[in-house]
C-alpha cells in the first residue's frame, strides 16, 4: 500500500475585504484546503468501480444520472468535451491529478 500523500495547492486570487485589508493566510489556506477535499470527494463519486480512474462511461453514466431527462445529444458531447480536456496524458482515463489539475489545482508536493 502506498503511504505517500500527495500535497495540493487549489490556485485562487487573493481575497480582499474593505480597504485593502487581505483575508488571512490561514484562513485562506483552510479555505483551499476545504475545496481540494470536496474536489476529491467529487471524483471518487464519478469513480464508479473505485479504480482510482473515471472512465467516458463513468463520467457519461454519472452525468445522465444527474441531468436525467433532460440529458441531451447537447450534454452529452459537452460531457465528452469536458471528459477530453481533462485527459492529459491521453489513455481514456482521468486520474484524480489530470481532474484536479482541471479544476485549477495544483501539486506542490510529496508527504510521506
Amino acid at each position: 500500500m502506498n503511504t505517500q500523500r500527495e500535497t495540493y495547492v487549489r490556485t485562487s486570487k487573493t481575497l480582499t475585504m474593505g480597504a485593502g485589508s487581505s483575508v488571512s493566510k490561514n484562513t485562506d489556506e483552510t479555505m483551499r484546503k476545504k475545496q481540494i477535499q470536496k474536489l476529491l470527494a467529487q471524483f471518487h463519486a464519478l469513480d464508479l468501480n473505485h479504480d482510482g480512474q473515471v472512465s467516458k462511461a463513468e463520467l457519461y453514466k454519472c452525468a445522465q444520472e444527474s441531468f436525467g431527462d433532460d440529458f441531451d445529444s447537447a450534454k452529452a458531447e459537452t460531457v465528452l468535451e469536458g471528459f477530453g480536456t481533462m485527459d492529459a496524458d491521453g489513455n481514456s482515463k482521468i486520474k484524480v491529478n489530470e481532474f484536479l489539475a482541471a479544476q485549477g489545482v495544483k501539486k506542490v508536493g510529496v508527504c510521506g
